[in-house]
């Protein structure tokens, strides 16, 4: 169990940095548009196309890492007042219902990304191909399903008692 639970904390890690490319990415593109825009008056054709498929790409790769740093909303107004076995059997149940709800939208993402690549969607204005971007949501969610998984299993292990 530690082995499969260090093993997603690795490729959480590695999406992240996957992120952080796509990030310097969207910096270096939107900087020589704007350069070569306002000096040559000549910007590049599509730039606003590549950083919406770079955005998704950005978003779904770092949702993992962003849950292993529990940086998502977490509303405990209620659960804070409960006795900490009750915050942990609710934890816990959350956390199975998580993973099953991120599977689907794995399994149905990865249905309608493929449906489009079958049709070779393309954007109307630029002729490149959409359904590239789309196969990042289902893996974005695949990896916040594991993650949600590793979390789940961390605080199904016993914890050892003083005395």
């Amino acid at each position: 169990m530690a082995r499969f639970i260090s093993s997603c904390r690795r490729i959480t890690r590695a999406a992240a940095f996957g992120s952080t490319a796509i990030i310097l990415c969207l910096m270096l593109i939107t900087t020589i548009d704007v350069s070569l825009r306002y000096v040559f008056s000549r910007p590049i054709r599509g730039v606003s196309e590549i950083g919406e498929y770079l955005l998704v790409i950005l978003v779904f790769l770092a949702l993992a890492y962003a849950q292993f740093h529990g940086r998502h909303v977490n509303v405990t107004i209620f659960t804070n007042r409960f006795p900490p076995r009750i915050q942990s059997s609710l934890q816990i149940s959350i956390l199975v219902v998580l993973v099953a709800l991120f599977l689907t939208m794995t399994w149905k993402s990865a249905e309608t990304a493929y449906s489009f690549y079958q049709v070779g969607e393309i954007r109307w204005n630029v002729p490149w191909p959409v359904w590239p971007a789309r196969f990042f949501v289902p893996l974005g969610a695949f990896l916040l399903s594991i993650e949600f998984l590793a979390e789940l299993l961390s605080s199904l292990k016993p914890t050892k008692r003083k005395g």
